[in-house]
């Protein structure tokens, strides 16, 4: 079936009364320190998939549901204080990320450049068609990540003639699509551009290039996620939060480990 022709059924919406009035009734909070209009203010600026959704399971029995009861009377200033808790963090995580993916494709696009014969758009597509047969070979990852990966390369091989060379298309890609161009080269390859980022300290505290490109890719879920404004809290407790498919705890712990490292100040230096 065509998925156009899927029809699915949306909750009807709200208006700030009557979010504020849902999450007194059903979810017991109260506006004491903030007042309800205050509240109103704060869910029509930040929006409420960003300030109550995502800490719904701080106060409930129920963890991690977003459609939980909450056990006890809760103030709403409690979720506003988690929403700027978390929010304080991603001017600093901003910074390290764009440091740490300029530096990343200006590497990896420099080893590309110097070691292959990209002297035309034909070559390029060549090259990029090698690294899409690398990762459809690859037996590391599902099905499903395979195809996303394929299908960078297969967009990005389609914008060649935007560009008036080859470093300016490297340029203008994100840090996951040149996390999968890394992953397609050849393994003697991946070492040589591993050992470079070495240098700069940029390997995230492993060894192997498999932990590495682990890392990033955990990375580049923070980057995404802290760019669009959507919630860490939610990146870290949901690995699918449509389906409420809850992380396991190591994947978990292994995304407040990156957090943390990337709320530091000056992690990467220009």
């Amino acid at each position: 079936m065509d998925n156009k022709s899927i029809i699915i059924q949306y909750p009807p919406s709200k208006t700030l009364d009557q979010l504020t009035k849902f999450l007194h009734e059903t979810k017991h909070v109260q506006y004491n320190i903030i007042s309800e209009k205050q509240a109103q203010i704060i869910l029509w600026k930040f929006g409420y998939v960003n300030v109550i959704t995502p800490f719904v399971h701080h106060f409930s029995d129920l963890k991690y549901s977003h459609k939980a009861t909450l056990n006890k009377v809760i103030e709403f200033s409690d979720f506003y204080d988690l929403y700027k808790k978390e929010r304080s963090k991603y001017p600093v995580i901003a910074n390290n990320i764009l440091i740490y993916e300029t530096q990343f494709k200006s590497i990896l696009s420099y080893e590309v450049v110097t070691n292959h014969n990209l002297s035309d758009s034909n070559q390029l597509h060549l090259f990029f068609e090698e690294i899409s047969l690398q990762i459809s070979n690859n037996t590391c990852y599902k099905e499903n990540r395979i195809q996303h990966m394929v299908q960078q390369i297969a967009d990005l091989e389609s914008n060649i003639e935007k560009y008036h060379d080859v470093y300016s298309l490297f340029d203008h890609i994100s840090l996951g699509t040149a996390l999968t161009i890394y992953i397609g080269l050849p393994n003697n390859f991946q070492e040589q551009i591993f050992s470079a980022f070495k240098q700069l300290d940029m390997t995230l505290g492993v060894e192997k290039i498999n932990d590495f490109i682990t890392k990033v890719f955990m990375l580049v879920s923070i980057r995404n996620c802290v760019m669009h404004c959507n919630s860490l809290e939610m990146l870290i407790q949901f690995y699918n939060p449509k389906t409420q498919t809850l992380r396991k705890q190591r994947s978990k712990k292994n995304y407040v480990k990156m957090i943390n490292f990337l709320s530091k100040e000056k992690q990467y230096t220009y």
